[in-house]
């Protein structure tokens, strides 16, 4: 008995009870399609959340926060290190602006060195001027440079303009405007950054509270940690790498209790299965009697009914694989941060999918199939 005559065989019987096999398809359609789309959202939206912190922060960056403010000495030794491939001070204080009408605008302003900015902000967050804080050039956050509220600009591109930071005033010139809402260190939309230099003069201060450690690949972030905490044991360092980790773990998590429960439409659709063969064995033993007599074998009986299965599992994944492909193209409205969520059809997933519709299929037609290729011929031949 070849294979080919047992599929021709499998999809005529099939073909016969239309009513029945169109609901088993339609049971596997939404099965496969419930567990496939339930893990691309999770791992989307995991993939998602992992790429925001990766790009705001870092994964690679240490940052080492001291009471004792760390001097040009310290980050001169921490440059030393092995694997670190740049060490960023960053001064910070409160101040005031005065915008072009003569008001006063409260910010927050950075003082970082001009090589430095392009590594904690990307260029694309200039909508306007240039990324330029060498000298008294400044960059001011979007919401200081237009009132959110009124819509009045009170910033402009080569303004000159005052910052006062304590009894302090420093004359500026505004080199670019940054976008609101950039997640990261700093928080640009009520930003002023400006060369370090100029600030510690502004505050009359020799160090920085805050460095910023980068490292040429995370792998080593943890062996350059042990030397920080060598070098200042009075310091707290941070990174992002534990944190990502925790996230991933618990999103993984949460991605396993969504399958779990899509799962339970493929159980559904096996026993729904067990059901069909069941009665479909009711209905055809005069018919295996038949096939018995002509000399299938108990091994051809169970392979037919298992590929009547196979079948079935086949065209509604198929069916899934077409409904799949819309899905990535809808936007969910749940993405982190608010962001729209597109669900990406990763190739494991759809592959566990189809794997798990066949598998728990196969399981529930084993027991009809398996009854089905016992059948005695002869009583089978006088069944009623």
């Amino acid at each position: 008995m070849r294979m080919g005559d047992l599929v021709a065989l499998a999809w005529r019987s099939l073909a016969e009870r239309k009513g029945r096999t169109a609901g088993a398809v339609v049971g596997v359609f939404i099965a496969f399609v419930a567990f496939s789309t339930a893990l691309s959202v999770g791992e989307t939206f995991k993939q998602q959340t992992i790429s925001f912190f990766e790009e705001s922060f870092g994964t690679n960056k240490v940052f080492l926060v001291s009471n004792e403010p760390l001097t040009d000495a310290d980050v001169h030794l921490i440059s030393a290190i092995p694997y670190v491939e740049r060490v960023i001070p960053i001064l910070s204080s409160n101040g005031v602006i005065r915008g072009a009408t003569g008001e006063q605008v409260s910010v927050t302003v950075y003082g970082i060195r001009p090589s430095d900015v392009e590594y904690l902000l990307p260029r694309d967050v200039v909508i306007e001027g240039q990324m330029a804080v060498a000298g008294r050039g400044v960059l001011v956050g979007e919401f200081v440079a237009v009132d959110r509220v009124t819509n009045v600009r009170r910033i402009y591109t080569g303004q000159v303009t005052g910052v006062r930071i304590g009894d302090k005033e420093l004359s500026v010139i505004a080199t670019g405007v940054i976008a609101a809402g950039h997640p990261g260190l700093i928080q640009t939309q009520t930003a002023v950054i400006m060369d370090v230099d100029l600030l510690r003069r502004a505050l009359g201060v020799g160090g920085y509270p805050l460095v910023v450690v980068v490292v040429d690949d995370r792998r080593n972030v943890g062996t350059v940690i042990e030397y920080l905490k060598a070098f200042f044991p009075g310091a707290e360092t941070f990174s992002l790498t534990f944190f990502i980790r925790q996230i991933e773990a618990f999103l993984s998590s949460f991605q396993l209790f969504l399958g779990g429960i899509s799962g339970v439409a493929a159980v559904v659709t096996a026993l729904w299965i067990y059901d069909t063969m069941t009665i479909s064995v009711i209905q055809r033993v005069k018919e295996i009697g038949i096939l018995k007599a002509l000399g299938y074998r108990k091994r051809h009986i169970l392979l037919m009914f298992l590929m009547e299965t196979l079948i079935i599992s086949f065209l509604g994944a198929s069916l899934g694989l077409l409904a799949l492909l819309a899905v990535t193209r809808l936007p969910l409205p749940f993405g982190f941060m608010g962001q729209p969520l597109y669900p990406v059809m990763y190739p494991w997933v759809v592959g566990l999918g189809i794997a798990l519709i066949i598998g728990v299929n196969m399981l529930g037609a084993l027991i009809p199939a398996h009854r089905a290729s016992r059948l005695n011929p002869v009583e089978a031949l006088r069944y009623e």
